[in-house]
């Protein structure tokens, strides 16, 4: 039996903001649990309100009731229906992502590159994990929901790590978030940040896309693409990478002849608030006629408003 494991959840009598505060520390209190968690799950004390008989519960179940169980607590207010927030976790198919044709067609070799290492992450079995873009409730003022996938067997995934932390990966969560800015992206696109060249190969492979600017300002990651990723692109002659810091790109090259801009330059929402905001304050000054679409928008403006 694992150590017993005691979440202290706070009464709510708050404003639907500081309720959306406590949602994000009570998922970042229970995610942060180690390899026991479900066997030290069975001590806690909100464990009888849920589950009468442990052993006739299946392991999908628990995982359920173990990250519910909790946030249930949360909602006795009735302040928001639970039915709403139960969209946050959810066990995920993993055969649309193995079949990905990046993760299919691009053969995944460890190797060093500067500070940069090429390199495998895992999702264990049951372990939940990011599934998309925050999905703002507006039928119950601005409700935050964060979608959180868990798979039956083990995912493995490609990243990028610098200084042994990962900074890049290619999973369910960017896959699903890349879907929209993919499925619009047409004519020239000009994309900043390079990141395992992803959005690159996905775009690409598009009839309606005639070209893929990439502006990347580390030579190490553009090596590292050049070497290992871009010669096993189907239409690799679409592609052109330029070493320059994407913020001075913009403002000092002429832009009318791109179709499309998608920005990703940062690595997470908490990184990359502050340069979308600077980005939307160039845009709005270029006014170019190409849309401007920014990786995990819906979570920068939710953020946005939070920190208002």
């Amino acid at each position: 039996m694992g150590m017993k494991t005691k979440h202290v959840l706070p009464k709510i009598n708050a404003s639907i903001r500081e309720l959306n505060q406590q949602i994000a520390i009570q998922l970042t209190t229970l995610l942060k649990t180690d390899e026991n968690a479900l066997e030290a799950y069975q001590n806690d004390d909100f464990a009888s309100e849920f589950i009468t008989d442990l052993n006739t519960w299946d392991e999908t179940q628990l995982v359920k009731d173990y990250y519910f169980g909790g946030l249930k607590k949360i909602y006795r207010s009735k302040t928001i229906p639970f039915a709403s927030f139960q969209q946050m976790l959810h066990e995920v198919d993993l055969t649309p992502y193995k079949d990905n044709d990046y993760l299919k067609m691009i053969p995944w070799n460890e190797k060093k590159f500067g500070s940069w290492e090429l390199s495998y992450g895992v999702f264990p079995a049951y372990q939940p994990f990011l599934m998309g873009d925050v999905f703002i409730d507006s039928t119950h003022k601005g409700l935050e929901i964060t979608s959180l996938g868990f798979a039956r067997h083990p995912f493995l995934y490609p990243c990028l790590l610098k200084n042994d932390s990962i900074w890049m990966s290619v999973t369910p969560f960017e896959i699903e978030t890349m879907k929209q800015p993919i499925e619009r992206a047409h004519g020239s696109v000009l994309t900043l940040g390079c990141g395992m060249g992803y959005f690159a190969f996905m775009v690409s492979q598009k009839e309606s896309v005639s070209s893929v600017t990439i502006i990347e300002n580390d030579p190490f990651v553009i090596e590292l693409f050049q070497q290992e990723i871009l010669p096993h692109f189907p239409f690799k002659e679409k592609i052109y990478v330029v070493l320059a810091d994407g913020i001075a790109y913009l403002q000092t090259n002429k832009l009318d002849t791109f179709n499309y801009v998608f920005i990703d330059i940062y690595q997470t929402v908490e990184d990359g608030l502050p340069l979308y905001i600077t980005l939307k304050k160039l845009e709005a000054e270029l006014q170019l006629k190409a849309p401007w679409v920014y990786w995990l928008e819906t979570s920068m403006k939710a953020m946005s408003k939070r920190e208002k």
